[in-house]
């Protein structure tokens, strides 16, 4: 596993004159990991959210119904929450027993 970690490493080099070669260039390295974060976020959440083959297997129009759905039943279920929270503050649930 050590071998990985240090040929990563290796790679990550500024190129910046006057700099050791080995030293990381802590830019860089973090850029490759936020697309890696990016990427595999973008699969995990294709995988969760879409069919298979899409977007060959859907009409053309199915994306943008899928975020309106979806972000119409996360506003109604937020909007439940706030209506019952606000129901049991109103009937005196959490307040202070004198």
């Amino acid at each position: 596993m050590a071998g990985i970690h240090n040929y990563t490493e290796s790679k990550l080099t500024t190129g910046i004159k006057g700099e050791s070669h080995g030293q990381k260039n802590e830019f860089e390295f973090s850029g490759r990991r936020v697309k890696a974060v990016v990427v595999w976020l973008r699969l995990t959440l294709t995988k969760v959210f879409l069919p298979d083959g899409y977007p060959g297997s859907v009409a053309p129009g199915y994306l943008p119904y899928l975020l309106l759905s979806n972000s119409a039943t996360f506003f109604t279920r937020l909007q439940g929450a706030i209506d019952e929270y606000a129901f049991l503050k109103g009937v005196g649930f959490g307040d202070k027993v004198v």
